[in-house]
This record gives structure tokens, sequence and C-alpha cells, in this order.
């Protein structure tokens, strides 16, 4: 895109949901394809939507603790710029949403609120998680959570983050 980001229309980066099986370096996933299965039109994530949420969970990556959040879009084909972080225990090892009053529906209304539109058009796209200790790569509590979210949007995706470097 040769447009300048705006607030009105922030730069896009699309997002190409295919991994190379020579970037796994788990044992167990060896026999990922080569290319995607995905057959949507590749997402939309609105360029500063991941420096938010690392903003946001500075203060668990400095002390190593994992953190989440997750990512929406108007409409299933829409830019994903809607950013919600639940109240979760944070660990070293793992991250869980804390049970509680607050959900992702809370979040939908407050989108809707805020941009004056209907709530049922905001869709649960993106779960975006770190591993501040590791290196980014889908654990099989990571994959886990993943079927779970395809099954109520065969859509969505995940995004692991290592922020710290690599000692």
């Amino acid at each position: 895109m040769n447009a300048k980001p705006s607030a009105e229309h922030p730069a896009l980066v699309p997002l190409v949901p295919c991994v190379g099986k020579d970037s796994i370096w788990y044992d167990e996933l060896e026999k990922m394809e080569e290319s995607s299965d995905w057959k949507q039109a590749p997402p939309l994530l609105s360029h500063d939507l991941i420096s938010k949420f690392l903003g946001r969970v500075h203060s668990f990556t400095t002390v190593g603790l994992e953190a989440q959040a997750t990512a929406f879009s108007f409409h299933a084909d829409g830019v994903i710029r809607y950013l919600a972080l639940l109240p979760q225990h944070n660990r070293v090892s793992s991250v869980e949403d804390w049970a509680g009053d607050i959900t992702e529906l809370n979040a939908v209304e407050a989108f809707a609120a805020g941009d004056h539109r209907p709530g049922d058009g905001y869709i649960q796209r993106c779960w975006i998680h770190t591993h501040p200790r590791f290196k980014a790569f889908m654990s099989s509590i990571d994959i886990f959570q993943m079927f779970l979210n395809t099954k109520t949007n065969p859509s969505s995706f995940g995004i692991v983050i290592s922020p710290r470097d690599q000692v």
C-alpha cells in the first residue's frame, strides 16, 4: 500500500496464513505442508494492533509472564483492528482467562458503543499470545486453543510473539 496511514485509513498489513515446515522446530509438527489450505482472502491486520498489544502487556513481558488478547474485525472480511485484553492469570508457561463477569461479549458491546455500529457485526478473528521466555512457536496448548477458536470461527487464526531477545 502506498497510501500514508491516517486515523481514518490506517496502514494495513496483509497476513498470509502459510508457515513453511522448515520454520517449525517441533518434531510432532514436522509433517506440516508448505502450502496453506486457507480458503478465504488473507486477513488484514491494522498496522498498530501488535504494538498496542505489546505496549499493554509490557509489564508482564518484562518479568517473563505470558499474556494474551483477542482481536476483532467488523464483519468477517474487515480490518482486524479491535483489541480486547480480558482479565487473565499470567504465568511463566501459560496464560488463561480469569473466570469472572467480563467476557468477549463485553468487548463487542464496547466496540459497538464507540463506533455507533450494531454489535452483531464484530467477529473474533485473532488470538494473540506471548512467549516472553521462549521462541515464538505454537505449543501443544496453543494448538488446542486454536482448535477451540476455529470451532467458533473457522477463519480465526493465532499469533505467537516472543518480544524478548534470544540470549
